[in-house]
């Protein structure tokens, strides 16, 4: 996964507080995503996060109590994101 974030901070997509920058908006603020929890949803994937395996289904513990939830990229809101890091060449 540090990989994959070595190309997005190139790409300019990581911020000054190490969040993964999914979107920015023309006012010049953005949502971002802090690296701990996209581990969390994609940590599976860890060894090889290329787009195929991001945007699979994904098995990992969340809440409180944990409990073992299964989602695909889509289903978290991710899939757009992936796609664009796809164009873009990170993935």
């Amino acid at each position: 996964m540090e990989q994959l974030f070595q190309k997005l901070a190139e790409a300019g997509l990581i911020d000054d507080s190490g969040n993964i920058v999914l979107e920015r908006y023309p006012d010049g603020t953005y949502q971002a995503v802090d690296k701990q929890i996209f581990n969390t949803f994609f940590g599976d994937v860890a060894e090889n996060p290329t787009y195929e395996a991001l945007m699979g289904t994904h098995t990992f513990m969340w809440g409180d109590p944990p409990q073992q939830l299964t989602y695909t990229a889509a289903q978290l809101g991710y899939q757009k994101y992936f796609y664009q890091w796809k164009e873009f060449g990170i993935l």
